[in-house]
């Protein structure tokens, strides 16, 4: 059995123009130990429903902070209809999946008391859980296990879908030394495309979703690229090429971005790909399927990516220091009615993590320097949201040590409200942004 401690509280607002240091930091806590059991299984064979206690925030606003033996590192958001979110992170070599309710508290009705965890065993290393989605009621992990890439369904209480491969978990090895799992998307019938680096290229893994009847949940849709699996470098010389993120289109097409460093080169270069439905390099898109450039306004640190609801592609990232975002045609150029040349630079200083629309409105998200959490928000033509926060921009301290304080994930409710999490002092965080960009006092 493993013992778990676990305490939830919650961080009032802080000035946005004085961040706090270790002397000016407000906490409210909150604490309760509790119990979790853990199943004795081989390496994922089940997703136990097990997690750590916490108790109700308080009524008072701020960030709401879970923490779990072990640490955690957050790894993405994602929400429900009803405005209920799940935050995929890793803790202790273990995927962990907290679920909080629309008011911000952690769901008792999802695995243990608000946290569902996939048990590892002991040889596999630590994990990396890499992205989460919502398919209906259910919610889809992809991670990293023992240098093989693993994706994992789990039904609407957190515990495994043993419709999913019968076990609730898929465990892929792609061939290479150290697979690592970096993005995940799910088609219009919820399959799985599981995006990952192996051996200095990039492959996706197409998963069925038990929705067809001629392949199994969970299994590998071997009517996708070569046995299941789409292979390819952005570039054809020596050198390393990383995936960053995937997106799926309404067609089945998925538009993934990276970086590609040559082997003679120093820095690397911001690369796009473009697959059809079945796996292949689409033609229509760039040179070959294939976009690489070296543009001094190419976003490379981050970067992050969302289709808006013409399926342009918008990317996030850090430009010279700053927020940044870019749009790109469908066909992969620069699409240069958009912001500046087809990028909006933010005077604000540091790195976007997470990027969402809706509306036709851009949401990016990211940390400064400072260990604020950022929300900016802009029109669709590239214009900051000037009814947003400040000039645009919401921030708030996650009250941690500022070196380590990061965002991982936005989403946005039903409402147009921002979901915002990351990571602070190994623990869980939480915000949500009203929709004129303040905190949510109500939140928790």
């Amino acid at each position: 059995m493993s013992e778990y401690l676990a305490k939830t509280s919650r961080r009032d607002a802080v000035d946005p123009d004085h961040p706090p240091g270790p002397s000016r930091r407000t906490r409210r806590t909150r604490r309760t130990r509790c119990h979790r059991a853990l199943a004795a299984l081989p390496l994922l064979a089940a997703l136990t429903a097990a997690a750590p206690t916490a108790p109700a925030p308080r009524p008072a606003g701020g960030v709401v902070v879970t923490e779990v033996k072990g640490g955690a590192s957050v790894a993405g958001i994602d929400v429900f209809p009803d405005g209920s979110t799940v935050v995929v992170a890793t803790s202790d070599g273990r995927i962990i999946v907290a679920k909080y309710t629309p008011g911000g508290k952690l769901d008792p009705r999802w695995g243990r008391n608000g946290i569902a965890t996939v048990p590892l065993d002991k040889k596999a290393g630590t994990a990396g859980a890499a992205a989460i989605g919502v398919n209906g009621t259910k919610v889809v992990v992809a991670g990293t296990v023992g240098g093989d890439v693993v994706v994992a369904r789990l039904t609407a209480g957190g515990s495994p879908d043993t419709t999913f491969n019968t076990t609730g978990y898929r465990v892929t090895d792609l061939g290479g030394t150290d697979d690592t799992a970096t993005g995940l998307a799910l088609g219009a019938a919820g399959e799985p495309h599981l995006l990952a680096n192996s051996d200095g290229g990039v492959a996706v893994v197409r998963y069925c979703s038990g929705a067809d009847t001629t392949c199994a949940a969970g299994a590998v849709d071997h009517r996708y690229g070569k046995n299941g699996t789409a292979r390819f470098r952005f570039t054809t010389g020596a050198g390393t090429d990383s995936g960053a993120a995937v997106a799926l289109r309404s067609d089945g097409r998925a538009d993934i971005i990276g970086t590609t460093r040559p082997a003679d080169e120093d820095r690397s270069r911001f690369a796009m790909a473009a697959l059809t439905p079945r796996g292949g390099l689409d033609n229509a898109f760039g040179t070959g399927g294939k976009v690489v450039t070296d543009d001094r306004q190419a976003i490379r640190t981050g970067p992050v990516m969302v289709l808006d609801s013409s399926e342009r592609i918008l990317v996030a990232g850090t430009l010279d220091g700053r927020f940044a975002v870019a749009r790109y045609t469908a066909t992969g150029a620069v699409d240069r009615t958009f912001a500046t040349d087809g990028v909006a630079t933010a005077a604000t200083e540091g790195t976007a993590t997470a990027i969402t629309v809706r509306n036709a409105e851009i949401t990016i998200a990211g940390t400064t320097p400072q260990g604020m959490a950022v929300a900016l928000r802009y029109t669709d033509s590239g214009k900051p949201g000037t009814h947003y926060g400040s000039h645009g921009v919401a921030r708030t301290s996650l009250g941690g040590d500022t070196d380590t304080d990061t965002i991982a994930g936005v989403v946005l409710d039903t409402g147009g409200r921002a979901l915002l999490t990351g990571t602070t002092d190994r623990k869980i965080a939480v915000l949500r942004y009203t929709t004129g960009g303040t905190l949510d006092t109500a939140y928790g």
